[in-house]
This record gives structure tokens, sequence and C-alpha cells, in this order.
């Protein structure tokens, strides 16, 4: 089984913004089960969920590198380019040869 990190926005001005951000990233999620049978998806989205203000966005970005580096694949929703995070995630990825899903 291969590993595919959902890179995207997160964050936005409110929480029914950032329950929408989520959502694409399940529906995307979701497309790639049904699509790819050796491929499992990631969602840093789900893992931080509800959890804003906890600690701060620096946290959350090294641990989603954390998690990146261990998969096979990354995954850009449509949103990525309008995510700082997606664009470090993304980054990071080429660096390591690590190869978009499409």
């Amino acid at each position: 089984m291969k590993l595919v990190y959902i890179a995207g926005c997160y964050r936005a001005p409110t929480e029914w913004l950032v329950h929408q951000n989520i959502l694409l990233a399940e529906k995307h999620a979701s497309w790639i089960m049904k699509n790819h049978q050796d491929i499992y998806p990631i969602i840093p989205h789900k893992n931080s969920q509800g959890m804003g203000g906890l600690r701060e966005d620096d946290y959350f970005l090294k641990g989603g590198l954390e998690i990146l580096s261990k998969c096979d694949f990354i995954y850009l929703l449509p949103n990525w380019t309008k995510s700082e995070g997606a664009k470090i995630e993304w980054s990071f990825a080429k660096e390591r040869g690590i190869p978009r899903l499409k």
C-alpha cells in the first residue's frame, strides 16, 4: 500500500470556511480511494480538525512535513496555491523526490 499526502488550504477567516476546506480534502481523498486501489490518503486537515489555537501554526506544519516525508506521493488540492503551508509542503516534496499524484 502506498501513501498519498493531501495538501491544500486549511486555515480560513471563519470556522465555516475551515470546515469547507476540510470537506474539500475529504472529497478528494474519497476520489483517490475510489480510483487508486493501492493508495491510502493521508488527510492532515482531519488530523488537526478542531485544534486551531492549541498550538502555533508552525507546530502543525512541522508535524505535517514529518508525515509527508513518509509518503509516496503528494496530492495538491485545487486551492493549494492560496496556502502558504501547502506551498512549503510542495517544495518539500519536490526536494525529496516525492511525486505529485494527479
